[in-house]
């Protein structure tokens, strides 16, 4: 973590992705490439190997290009996923006024004012290898502000709020109001059931930023909401008109 004056509020908390992750993905992606062409081979030689075209056409080739080759498909491998998580990971700086958040080439400013907590809920015990927590930052209506995907150390994004004086929560204190979505509920306003059918249909298609957008309209009719695998949960902002208009 570093600090630096990110537009006012005095120095900032920044929490990033360390720039090691990106220098040893190419690194590692030639390494791949590398073990690929010692391998190709015993790789062509499998009945049941994929691709056994690629490998046998890798192995024909004259040293030492192949080689070359190899190593050089691998680290650009390696670059494309450097970038692809430099532009997809969550870039957070924290300051006594409010909190800037950076992902997916968009950026995020929170007023402290807005905020009356913040807490990092954990990924999903049975959720994949690819899976994150998540960022909240909560309203005064307990409405999360913000809902973000966060793979930051955790300790980190912790000191950095708490440095700054923000309402740190140790967990979700609202987790237990919500309620597994079905199509139809009748406790819920008939916007509310289609806001909530046209984001289970954006996540399906895996449509980030539709759900996103989504998610907020469903706090305009008082509704809150979190997934667990591609499932919706909901529960109701209290004191909210529309969540069962």
């Amino acid at each position: 973590m570093s600090t630096h004056d990110p537009g006012g509020g005095g120095a900032a908390s920044v929490v990033a992705r360390p720039i090691i992750v990106h220098v040893l993905l190419p690194v590692l992606g030639v390494g791949v490439g590398l073990l690929v062409r010692w391998a190709a081979a015993w790789i062509a030689s499998l009945p049941f190997a994929p691709f056994q075209g690629v490998f046998e056409l890798l192995e024909a080739l004259p040293e030492p290009g192949s080689t070359i080759a190899a190593g050089a498909v691998g680290g650009v491998g390696g670059l494309v996923l450097a970038f692809l998580d430099h532009h997809h990971a969550l870039g957070l700086a924290v300051s006594a006024d409010r909190a800037v958040l950076r992902r997916t080439g968009t950026t995020e400013e929170v007023d402290r004012s807005e905020v009356h907590g913040v807490f990092l809920e954990p990924k999903a015990k049975d959720g994949g290898f690819l899976d994150e927590g998540r960022l909240v930052l909560l309203g005064p209506r307990t409405e999360e502000l913000v809902r973000v995907p966060c793979d930051l150390n955790a300790g980190e994004v912790r000191r950095a709020f708490t440095g700054h004086g923000w309402p740190w929560l140790e967990s979700d204190p609202y987790r237990s109001g919500f309620k597994r979505w079905v199509d139809g509920l009748p406790e819920l306003s008939a916007k509310a059931n289609a806001l909530l059918k046209a984001r289970a249909e954006a996540l399906e298609a895996d449509g980030e930023s539709d759900a996103e957008e989504l998610r907020r309209e469903l706090l305009s009719v008082g509704v809150v909401v979190r997934d667990e695998k591609k499932r919706q949960y909901w529960r109701p902002i209290p004191d909210a008109p529309g969540a069962g208009e």
